[in-house]
């Protein structure tokens, strides 16, 4: 083991706010600093989670990999940087990760798998690409079991080679003021009334179309229940469109830096995803004791355990998110034990210290062994 810190460089394609982003900055922060020091490298643009990595004391460095000359600039900061280990999150940083740190001759570099790979669908190139990455990279990192699976049977790996860790979540205290989060969010006219929130990117495999279609249903049982849409994304001018006869009972308030704040305010949180890696605003919302009704698709079903922490219906069936939301929001029984439950198992199996645990190992294990 060297005298100096372990030197580890995180690459993601930005700092938008999302889930492997929040992830990253997780990371980057937790890790112990007597044990690694932390630099972070955005490969096309940097985003509004930058602020909160430097004000951590993380260096963050920016370049658009897709312009040829600042690609030449990233290979050389991190040619300087000379880490002892590249780790990157996404598929484009990876590729790019990958090759600046092949130039650079790191001695460990790991990629991430954080989605199933439908996205490679009818895109050869994207395969041609993973898999020269791949001969240079030591380890694979996917963030549930699913995408693991999904990982070995697209790019056909040796198993030992891609590891499981999961996501990990902040367990912050109960929000004592969710009353005036209701009421910022509604207006005092709807603060008593039920409340489902959604937290997801609005791009199309968040099935987002199918949880207007089923709040349609709800209203039809709950008329004065009220919807929050957290999140931004290019769906979301069709979406608003779609849920205009609704007169004005789901809220799409766009990306939100208050999102712990607003799942504590809220009596359930909704998943529709048509595909997932391992979500986590799922967490989240466990973390903050709330109850989830969520697709069973991807690593949710991991996360989620039906009828304990919540409830998991088919993807694509609206009628069914409908009666599964209803049935939440019309037996606070439910809802109480459900989100108890989850919260302990956020504490046993996705805390952020235990995630953060499983990086230091597995860094230094693979440090250790090149």
């Amino acid at each position: 083991m060297t005298a100096r810190p372990v030197r580890v460089l995180l690459a993601i394609n930005t700092l938008a706010r999302g889930g492997a982003e929040r992830q990253l900055v997780e990371l980057a922060t937790g890790l112990d600093r007597e044990r690694f020091s932390v630099t972070v490298l955005c490969v096309v643009s940097g985003g509004p989670l930058a602020d909160e990595l430097t004000s951590a004391g993380i260096h963050v460095a920016i370049f658009d990999s897709r312009n040829p000359v600042e690609l030449l600039r990233l290979i050389a900061h991190v040619r300087r940087q000379a880490p002892d280990i590249m780790h990157s999150f996404l598929f484009g940083s990876n590729i790019v990760g990958t090759l600046a740190a092949t130039i650079a001759r790191t001695p460990v570099v790991i990629t991430s798998r954080r989605s199933l790979g439908f996205f490679k669908d009818r895109r050869p190139h994207y395969d041609l690409l993973q898999s020269l990455a791949n001969r240079f990279t030591d380890i694979v990192i996917a963030n549930s079991e699913a995408v693991r699976e999904d990982t070995l049977r697209r790019e056909h790996l040796a198993a030992e080679k891609v590891r499981t860790i999961y996501n990990g979540v902040a367990l912050g205290a109960v929000a004592r003021d969710s009353d005036r989060t209701r009421a910022t969010l509604l207006g005092e006219a709807d603060r008593d009334g039920p409340l489902a929130v959604v937290v997801a990117n609005l791009i199309p495999y968040k099935g987002l179309d199918y949880f207007v279609d089923a709040w349609r249903q709800v209203l039809r049982r709950l008329p004065v229940a009220r919807a929050v849409v957290v999140g931004e994304g290019p769906a979301r001018a069709a979406l608003e469109a779609r849920a205009a006869d609704l007169s004005g009972s789901i809220r799409f308030v766009g990306s939100r830096g208050d999102v712990p704040e607003l799942l504590r305010a809220t009596d359930v949180v909704v998943q529709s995803s048509l595909s997932e890696g391992f979500p986590n605003a799922i967490l989240e919302a466990m973390a903050a004791g709330r109850p989830v009704v969520a697709t069973a698709v991807g690593g949710t079903v991991e996360a989620v355990e039906h009828e304990h922490t919540g409830i998991l219906v088919p993807p694509r069936d609206s009628a069914a998110l409908a009666a599964a939301i209803v049935r939440i929001l019309t037996h606070p029984e439910f809802a109480r034990t459900y989100g108890l439950a989850g919260r302990k198992r956020v504490e046993s199996q996705f805390a952020v210290a235990r995630m953060l645990g499983r990086y230091a190992d597995l860094y230094m294990s693979t440090l250790s062994s090149r």
